[in-house]
């Protein structure tokens, strides 16, 4: 097996366990929601930081990336309520 393959079967593994861990952390959904995200954001804006000058993308498409994010949240939230109401084997 290639590292890549063992990476993607790793990460696979890891974000299997990810509702049974917030289930188990007691937090409530807003809560999950929102850490999950919030710990992404440093790794995300180092990214950004490190390829901003090579975008090249109109303002359009920066907007419609935007809002994805803006939905993408809200889906985080809905994701930890469903956890909350139905349990960690949904």
């Amino acid at each position: 097996m290639t590292l890549t393959v063992v990476a993607a079967l790793v990460g696979a593994i890891i974000i299997s366990f990810s509702a049974i861990f917030y289930s188990l952390s007691g937090a409530d959904a807003i809560t999950g929601g929102f850490f999950r995200v919030a710990f992404a954001v440093p790794v995300l804006f180092v990214i950004w930081w490190t390829r901003r000058d090579k975008d090249q993308r109109p303002l359009k498409h920066r907007v419609i990336a935007f809002a994805a994010g803006i939905a993408f949240a809200f889906d985080m939230i809905a994701w930890h309520n469903a956890i909350h109401d139905i349990g960690a084997g949904l």
